[in-house]
């Protein structure tokens, strides 16, 4: 069989391989898995969403190879020009967790917070109270 000289899409180097292996539904071709698997991480995979990830309606953002930070959080750091304190919560003040403008965010105590929602639970359709 004849080899086929190809470059290779993540990385330019040219390498041979057999016509037979050759697919016609591929999008393009690779000099090895590594090649292939370094052209489908972070922004290059076709499954990347911007770097925005969700968990439990708050938003996440990556910040590093496998690290994420609430978005929230992060704009609350920038508003105040310094990170938070371990005891600080950011609230959002109409409770929709994906709502992350600054006007909707406050600073406050895990304490605080915590009456917050205490009070708002009493209120709640889940206590048969509208």
């Amino acid at each position: 069989m004849k080899k086929i000289e190809e470059k290779c899409n993540f990385c330019g180097k040219a390498f041979l391989f057999y016509k037979s292996d050759r697919k016609s539904n591929r999008e393009g071709y690779y000099c090895s898995r590594k090649c292939w698997a370094s052209s489908r991480t972070g922004d290059k995979s076709p499954q990347w969403k911007g770097g925005i990830s969700n968990f439990d309606g708050y938003r996440q953002v990556y910040v590093g190879r496998r690290k994420r930070k609430f978005e929230h959080r992060i704009i609350m750091e920038k508003y105040l020009g310094r990170k938070l304190k371990k005891n600080e919560i950011v609230h959002h003040k109409n409770h929709n967790r994906a709502d992350n403008r600054i006007e909707n965010l406050v600073v406050m105590t895990r304490g605080k917070h915590n009456k917050v929602h205490a009070g708002n639970a009493k209120r709640s359709k889940h206590y048969g109270v509208l």
